[in-house]
């Protein structure tokens, strides 16, 4: 559960009333992080031979340790030592983005997990395209199928 997400921050007055902002903490981004790729179709867990993890997540930063984009966390998602994803979490929301690809993720543990962030921040979600904006993406792509589905569907055509 993000109950863990208690690093509320501070609140700031907003209009009519109050906003909290919030700090996800790296366990609960590597959680939302690992859902999503799981999610995708992704053998996180899966070793090579010589027992090295062949999938591996990192926090990313610009240098300086800002964030990639304003009001977002970043995990990185590598695969045999390239980048895969760059999963960047709404600190308001919950809501995930993929930045260098321009996609979001609509699974059902995804959903739940921005839920318990809207909640604990009192937010509702942001729409596709304040998300895009947000980011520097035209549009973003929905993700809701692994690629497990997808393969089979195109092989059923």
């Amino acid at each position: 559960m993000v109950s863990v997400l208690m690093g509320i921050a501070l609140l700031l007055q907003a209009g009519s009333g109050a906003r909290t902002e919030m700090y996800i903490p790296t366990s609960e981004l590597l959680r939302a992080s690992e859902m999503a790729a799981r999610d995708e179709g992704f053998p996180i867990h899966k070793v090579r031979p010589d027992g090295s993890h062949l999938f591996f997540f990192d926090v990313a930063m610009e240098p300086g340790g800002k964030p990639l984009a304003p009001g977002y966390t970043s995990m990185s998602f590598y695969g045999n030592g390239q980048i895969i994803r760059t999963y960047s979490v709404n600190e308001q929301t919950g809501q995930i983005v993929d930045i260098a690809n321009c996609s979001t993720f609509d699974f059902q543990n995804l959903r739940a997990f921005s839920q318990e962030v809207q909640r604990e921040a009192g937010t509702r979600p942001e729409t596709l395209e304040r998300l895009a904006q947000d980011v520097g993406c035209d549009k973003l792509t929905v993700v809701n199928k692994s690629f497990a589905q997808t393969r089979s569907r195109l092989k059923q055509k």
